[in-house]
């Protein structure tokens, strides 16, 4: 079977409006994201995704320690109620 992408002459094409546009541009973005993320995740992508967790988590030592460690610490002394009993 024969296919002709030219358009029509002469003929715009149907334009939506109201809530079909809104959803048009919505499943548009969705479609977008789809292929950025999904269909083009290659080694370049999980690189790139490893490099900035590992740089999300180095970044959160300080806070760690800071606050985290402590409150760990506070807590391990402290008996709570057996919730099951």
């Amino acid at each position: 079977m024969t296919f002709d992408p030219t358009p029509p002459a002469g003929r715009a094409p149907h334009a939506h409006t109201g809530l079909a546009a809104q959803l048009s541009k919505y499943t548009e973005a969705l479609e977008l994201m789809w292929f950025q993320y999904v269909v083009g995740y290659d080694k370049q992508e999980q690189r790139s995704l490893a490099t900035s967790l590992h740089n999300r988590l180095f970044d959160l030592r300080p806070f760690f320690f800071r606050v985290v460690r402590p409150l760990a610490t506070i807590l391990s002394h402290v008996r709570l109620p057996a919730l099951w009993d």
